[in-house]
């Protein structure tokens, strides 16, 4: 599961990891809502955090920018 689809998949506390993945990345929550979105990704240091934290790889954090780009030029 990438890192879109955890997140959204919280529907009772997605609010409540947003506001912590913000404050563990020294972020907005709108910051994380855009990184969510696939609006613009979290930089590599920051993805390292989220995947840390959320105890995924990497690459679940980084693809999640890279799946949204490709939903758009479909």
């Amino acid at each position: 599961m990438v890192f879109t689809d955890y997140i959204k998949s919280l529907p009772n506390q997605q609010i409540e990891t947003i506001k912590k993945l913000a404050e563990i990345t020294c972020s907005t929550p709108a910051a994380v809502y855009k990184w969510v979105n696939g609006e613009n990704p979290p930089t590599p240091i920051k993805q390292k955090v989220i995947a840390e934290y959320l105890g995924m790889s990497v690459e679940a954090v980084s693809y999640t920018h890279l799946r949204a780009h490709e939903t758009e030029l479909h």
